[in-house]
């Protein structure tokens, strides 16, 4: 689901409210900090899990007098984007650390060891190795 956040200015401090979620407002000194309220008051009104809040997606409707601040939030959700694209490639990192540690062991090269077996070729697949290590 979207949420829709309108932002606002009172002296020195950012006030946020979602609009398409009844009594969800907060408040902080940088904006930095909002964003991170913001998404806490969210997960707090739909009961998401804590682990959730760095996952939901948020229009921010700013003052339209805020250049800066239109791009501080484009550079934030790219940098949110690029965190969740190094968490999808954490696990392929892991199996590929897996199997040239396991080539290591064997005193091979990794390109002696495939992800799967192949007919024909010289290379023996991961589940092989397993079965020699164990």
């Amino acid at each position: 689901m979207k949420y829709n956040v309108d932002v606002s200015r009172e002296s020195e401090d950012w006030l946020a409210t979602g609009t398409n979620l009844e009594g969800v407002s907060t408040w902080a000194t940088t904006f930095t900090n909002l964003d991170r309220n913001g998404r806490e008051a969210i997960a707090l009104a739909e009961d998401l899990p804590e682990s959730a809040e760095s996952s939901l997606t948020i229009s921010w409707s700013v003052p339209t007098d805020s250049p800066e601040l239109d791009t501080a939030i484009q550079i934030a959700q790219q940098r949110r984007d690029l965190v969740q694209a190094q968490q999808d490639l954490e696990p392929k990192v892991r199996s590929a650390i897996s199997a040239l540690t396991q080539a290591a062991l064997l005193g091979m090269t990794a390109g002696r060891v495939a992800p799967t077996h192949n007919p024909g070729s010289r290379a023996i697949s991961l589940d092989q190795v397993s079965g020699v290590l164990n």
